[in-house]
């Protein structure tokens, strides 16, 4: 039953990537965040500088699987942002017609993905195995495996925190970094995760800071 209930809540988001891949005009980039469309919204959590996509073979009981793993920089308000319309566009229990999400609620919704002095980095994969994978990972198996590379020095930063899947509604892993600041960071973070036994994947993502601008600012 909860293996059910897993893939099923999977499905909204897989979707919500999907189609952003698919209708990426860009016209986010220039309206104010509450005001976006779902659309809009969907394109910044499929197609935006502050998410990876990355398609790798996976082996699990040694039969070969493609898995689509979706990095994102959660701590990014303009994530955190498409994520509050997202969530904000599911249909609720016994409403009978949608109504326009309230510009002030998508605000507090979005903050409340925020953790102070932290980077976030999240990773999503639709794929049954690779989930199951992530959901049997924690912070001690992790170890040295798992971190943020700043290009400035090299300096590796490991996480502070790890929740799997399975302990957030979101369905995906969420990897806590302690928060560095752009001079640390340099132009580039590259996130780099190893998991799985005895079959291991290396999912590695770089980030250009120079990409991460918002509204003339650095944000991640």
């Amino acid at each position: 039953m909860k293996r059910a209930r897993l893939r099923v809540l999977l499905f909204p988001l897989c979707v919500v990537a999907g189609m952003a891949l698919a209708h990426d005009n860009g016209s986010w980039k220039t309206k104010a965040p509450e005001k976006w469309t779902l659309e809009e919204a969907q394109q910044v959590l499929g197609k935006s500088p502050w998410v990876k996509i990355r398609t790798l073979w996976i082996t699990p009981l040694n039969r070969q699987h493609v898995a689509r793993y979706e990095v994102r920089i959660r701590s990014a308000f303009p994530i955190r942002m498409a994520l509050a319309h997202s969530i904000a566009s599911q249909p609720a229990r016994h409403v009978r017609s949608a109504r326009p999400p309230d510009p002030k609620a998508l605000l507090r919704k979005a903050d409340s993905f925020r953790v102070p002095n932290q980077l976030l980095i999240s990773v999503r994969c639709p794929n049954p195995a690779a989930t199951d994978t992530l959901n049997r990972q924690s912070l001690r198996t992790f170890g040295e495996n798992a971190y943020i590379e700043l290009e400035a020095g090299g300096r590796k930063v490991h996480p502070i925190g790890y929740d799997a899947p399975w302990q957030n509604d979101l369905r995906v892993a969420l990897f806590h970094f302690p928060r560095p600041t752009p001079e640390e960071i340099g132009r580039r973070i590259t996130f780099v995760a190893r998991f799985g036994v005895p079959n291991v994947v290396t999912l590695k993502v770089d980030f250009d800071l120079n990409d991460l601008r918002w509204h003339g600012h650095i944000e991640y």
